[in-house]
């Protein structure tokens, strides 16, 4: 983080590993798992990252059954470069990897909280990036992260998203209980610094009404205590919004 710092590129932390901290630590214990730290960047700035990341002795590449980091092909680092919101997923060894050999670092490194690829960007990440704010965590390390807001809307989304990958609903991951858990626990823990008359105006201003009222009112519906009604009731949506049946999602 402070090498970016030290380019002078715009970061932040987006996902799981954002909240995790402030939402699931208590007394040194973290009750939540995750599996890579996200970074949002902007597009211009991707070759910086890659020379830094290359520098700290990661590799775009994957874990092999003998538990080593193959780079991966050219070939694959262009696919999801060209189709995703990401780049291919950088690995590096942990410190502990001396004793447990597939214990490694995953670094996901994101130029869009949205689809990516050929799919039209409703809100640039340049835009997305203005809205900022530095939290220190427990070990006393800082990190950038978004505002409440739209913190909370990148959460919102990022569920939403997993659930229309084919691959996802295939493999029945797009209703992940932990994705649901995230956003309760961030409506409950920071209602009140939400601007929530910013968040609709966001969400309608650029017809995301679809997306995210699918997405509230499945968590709302689930849980029952977010009192969130009236945030839902006026997300505009344009199409009939076809919601699960409980009893037919492997929880």
């Amino acid at each position: 983080m402070p090498e970016l710092e030290k380019e002078n590129i715009h970061y932040c932390v987006i996902k799981g590993f954002s909240i995790i901290d402030s939402l699931y630590s208590k007394n040194s214990v973290v009750s939540r798992d995750f599996g890579d730290i996200d970074f949002l960047i902007e597009k211009e700035n991707v070759s910086k990252v890659n020379s830094i990341m290359e520098r700290f002795g990661f590799i775009q590449g994957y874990i092999t059954d003998k538990y080593t980091i193959e780079k991966a092909s050219r070939k694959d680092i262009l696919y999801w470069r060209l189709n995703s919101h990401q780049e291919h997923k950088y690995i590096g060894k942990s410190e502990h990897s001396n004793i447990s050999p597939w214990l490694y670092n995953y670094i996901d490194i994101n130029v869009t909280i949205f689809e990516g690829g050929k799919m039209p960007i409703p809100i640039s990440t340049e835009e997305i990036m203005l809205h900022t704010r530095q939290k220190t965590l427990s070990n006393n390390i800082n990190i950038i992260c978004l505002d409440y807001t739209y913190e909370f809307f990148q959460l919102c989304y990022s569920f939403y998203k997993d659930t229309v990958y084919l691959s996802k609903q295939e493999s029945h991951d797009n209703y992940c209980l932990i994705k649901f858990c995230d956003l309760r626990e961030y409506v409950l823990k920071y209602r009140e610094e939400i601007d929530w008359n910013d968040f609709i105006a966001i969400v309608n201003r650029h017809k995301l009404g679809n997306q995210i009222y699918y997405t509230l009112f499945l968590v709302s519906s689930f849980y029952g205590d977010l009192d969130i009604d009236n945030i839902i009731s006026k997300i505009e949506v344009d199409k009939q919004i076809f919601l699960p049946h409980w009893d037919e999602i492997l929880l």
